[in-house]
């Protein structure tokens, strides 16, 4: 298989969840199957970069790599965020000041570039759909949510290398069964019996009520603002979190490396740069335990997935219990699929 012929379609994927098999284990690990995911899915859809409030001022910018295209987004003299291809031009990644940009000065490419909720994401590909049109029912239920959402700033960030396909830490977040086993502490902060999903075509929601204030997680204080959770996804590889406590984001990129490895980008936002206690509590339980338990399970099934005894499953599908389902892992896998199936 070349880097230009077509994947063929595997014929027991059906559109169907209940009826569908998986992707394919090779799907998870081949270098031309992640050569075609770069140039079908992560040029052409949104990628998020960072936080708005770091382009305040003009000359401001942030940089990315859109798997391996580097990207940066400025904010002009007139106040405009515009977004380019780096090209000859060179900065440092985070936030600096620069004056009296022009960029016909450059030679730069432009890209597109749009705000949501008071975060940066950009998209390659000119004729992709607005992002704030894919995302609207998704924005409003965070917002619900989450009052003031727009106005929190970045407090924190965590980055970890991992040994698997990105398209196994999707997977693995879309469905909550694992949940009962892999995080204990977990379900005694939330109560899996209030679980609910919705989903749209490029996004999906869980969400759940707190139980317990004084859970093994971290303490909830019963006049914090956020009373239920909700983990949100947006079409390709970002996943936004809401936890029970004071308003807050989070943010999950999961970042493709290689056929065989990701980079978790976490980034958390509160009120204030500064997280107060409570706020600290809920980090250091995210970062010291919840990610790592996440993680295990990642690497684990990627080596599962190299197994020549394992080739594809099914889908568990059970839309009356959606804590025990796994119609979000077929939706996301289905994009994948038709995206680079010609």
């Amino acid at each position: 298989m070349t880097d230009h012929e077509p994947i063929p379609a595997p014929e027991n994927f059906l559109d169907q969840a209940e009826h569908s098999w998986t992707l394919p284990a090779y799907w998870y690990t081949d270098s031309k199957i992640f050569g075609k995911e770069k140039e079908q899915i992560f040029y052409k859809n949104w990628w998020y970069v960072g936080a708005l409030h770091q382009l305040s001022k003009p000359g401001e910018f942030l940089t990315t790599t859109v798997v391996d295209q580097e990207i940066f987004v400025i904010r002009g003299a007139d106040n405009v965020l515009r977004a380019f291809y780096q090209g000859n031009f060179r900065g440092a990644r985070g936030v600096k000041g620069i004056e009296n940009f022009n960029p016909s000065e450059f030679g730069l490419v432009s890209v597109r570039v749009e705000t949501l909720i008071g975060l940066v994401f950009v998209n390659l590909d000119a004729n992709a759909d607005a992002l704030t049109d894919i995302s609207e029912s998704m924005v409003k239920d965070m917002r619900a949510y989450c009052p003031g959402l727009d106005d929190l700033v970045l407090s924190r960030n965590y980055e970890l290398q991992t040994a698997a396909n990105w398209k196994t830490l999707v997977d693995n977040d879309l469905e909550s069964y694992h949940s009962a086993v892999a995080h204990p502490s977990l379900m005694g902060l939330l109560d899996y019996s209030t679980f609910e999903v919705w989903e749209d075509r490029f996004t999906t929601c869980h969400a759940m009520t707190n139980s317990n204030p004084d859970n093994p997680a971290y303490k909830v204080d019963a006049e914090d603002s956020v009373k239920r959770a909700i983990y949100t996804w947006l079409w390709p590889n970002t996943a936004f979190f809401i936890a029970p406590g004071p308003k807050n984001l989070g943010v999950f990129q999961m970042i493709p490396t290689g056929p065989e490895s990701s980079l978790q980008r976490w980034e958390f936002y509160f009120e204030s740069e500064q997280p107060t206690e409570s706020e600290q509590a809920y980090l250091d339980w995210t970062i010291n335990t919840l990610i790592p338990e996440d993680t295990a399970l990642y690497e684990n099934v990627q080596h599962g997935l190299r197994s020549q005894g394992y080739s594809q499953g099914r889908f568990v599908i059970n839309r009356n219990r959606p804590e025990w389902s796994e119609h979000h892992v077929h939706q996301f896998q289905k994009l994948v699929h038709d995206a680079i199936v010609t």
